[in-house]
């Protein structure tokens, strides 16, 4: 068994990994599955149109990029903002650590943010 987010192998008979606590699958699924990525807090949007924008902004960039409502509901993109939450709720913009860096430098370089 294996965990799909830090890929560690368990042989003992667990079903849970004892460092990430996310169940453990029978095989790895590809390094480029972004399902178990572990996502970091890039900023706090101040609604879902700025939490949108900053997300297009950096997926035209390549950077990989996750938006949570401020309660912690996954959105998966910019139209689900407005079923989900109302425009005026703050939004949490997070992308994968590795990742941190090229998206503080995109965002600073449209001077829309602070960080």
């Amino acid at each position: 068994m294996f965990c799909p987010r830090c890929r560690s192998e368990y042989d003992d008979g667990r079903t849970e990994c004892s460092q990430c606590g996310v169940l453990l699958v029978e095989e790895l699924p590809s390094e480029d599955c972004l399902e178990y990525a572990h996502f970091v807090r890039l900023m706090t949007a101040s609604d879902g149109i700025q939490a949108g924008l900053v997300k297009s902004l950096l997926e035209e960039h390549g950077v990989h990029c996750l938006i949570k409502a401020y309660l912690g509901e996954t959105i998966p993109g910019f139209a689900a903002t407005l079923t989900v939450r109302p425009l005026s709720c703050p939004v949490v913009v997070q992308v994968l650590p590795e990742e941190v860096d090229e998206a503080r430098r995109l965002l600073k370089t449209v001077g829309c943010l602070e960080l």
